[in-house]
């Protein structure tokens, strides 16, 4: 199944690599990027509700390369944000730890409609934890696991500037694990280690997964009201062997300018995919049980800081 995607990958980019250098060599690139530093904190001495010492911090970045002409539209965007936080005497623990990176690149087929090859990449910076009071802290993810590629190709519509509705009746995608001890459990779908009957282990779990299938991706940014401003993505992807089962990826940011550097943001972000198997207790023919099974993961952050615009 990779040989067929990733030699259709190579072609499609050979051809819009050609296609592209033969287009407006006036057109200029314009550059851009943002960077937030968000703090909270709190502290409490003899106070008598009572309260625990907190620091938070979270910082974010993203850049933009964007070159229109009038035959083509390339954009490519780097999204990251990374945050801690440290309550009593307790460790760091991370709060917010992601990037994406997604380049898209679209050949013009009418005014509000383009023929386009996207292709993105999103995982997290550092080690991610799972902490529990009863037990020791298990190590839930890593860079590059998960980690998600996808290329797809087809019709992006672009009805006005900011909004982008894109349809791709052929997306590949591969989801790496290459931390081993995540890919020896079959962490996020790969196929995990194989071990004899002593336990001894036989063959370690795969790192990547491939899919094919359809995909779509809608992408929001611009005023709501005055001082205002909504971002917002929405990426699904199903397979071609079962079109009943669809993951999906929502991120949403209100940002709200309160003068030229300070901002108030509130973040939320929403995934649901049916390789990611989340254990919970619920009550099966009356008996409570552990269950693993696919579950939405709902995320919120609302912070105050400092916006850097470039």
């Amino acid at each position: 199944m990779r040989k067929p995607v990733i030699l259709l990958t190579i072609v499609l980019l050979s051809c819009l690599k050609s296609f592209a250098q033969e287009t407006d060599s006036i057109s200029k690139w314009k550059f851009g990027g943002t960077n937030t530093f968000q703090f909270s904190q709190a502290s409490f001495n003899n106070w008598a509700a009572g309260g625990q010492n907190a620091l938070t911090f979270i910082t974010t970045f993203k850049g933009s390369a964007h070159r229109k002409s009038v035959k083509d539209d390339w954009e490519t965007l780097f999204d990251s944000a990374f945050g801690t936080q440290r309550i009593e005497d307790k460790d760091y623990r991370k709060t917010e730890d992601r990037f994406e990176l997604n380049s898209k690149y679209g050949i013009k087929a009418s005014d509000r409609l383009y023929t386009t090859f996207l292709m993105s990449l999103r995982s997290q910076f550092i080690v991610g934890y799972r902490y529990s009071e009863n037990a020791p802290q298990k190590k839930v993810s890593n860079f590059l696991a998960p980690g998600y590629l996808t290329a797809s190709f087809g019709l992006d519509y672009k009805p006005y500037k900011g909004l982008s509705l894109f349809i791709s009746p052929f997306a590949s995608r591969s989801t790496f694990v290459f931390d081993q001890e995540l890919a020896d459990q079959g962490a996020f779908g790969v196929r995990k280690a194989t071990y004899d009957s002593t336990g001894a282990l036989i063959r370690h779990g795969a790192n990547a997964l491939q899919q094919v299938g359809l995909s779509s991706s809608f992408r929001f940014g611009g005023k709501l009201i005055e001082n205002v401003n909504l971002t917002t993505k929405l990426d699904l992807f199903t397979t071609y062997d079962d079109l009943n089962k669809i993951d999906a990826y929502w991120e949403a940011l209100f940002e709200c300018k309160i003068n030229r550097f300070l901002t108030c943001n509130l973040s939320t972000g929403l995934i649901y995919d049916q390789k990611v198997l989340i254990k919970k207790l619920e009550y099966v023919n009356g008996v409570l049980t552990e269950v693993s099974r696919p579950r939405v993961q709902f995320k919120e952050i609302i912070s105050l800081g400092l916006k850097f615009n470039y």
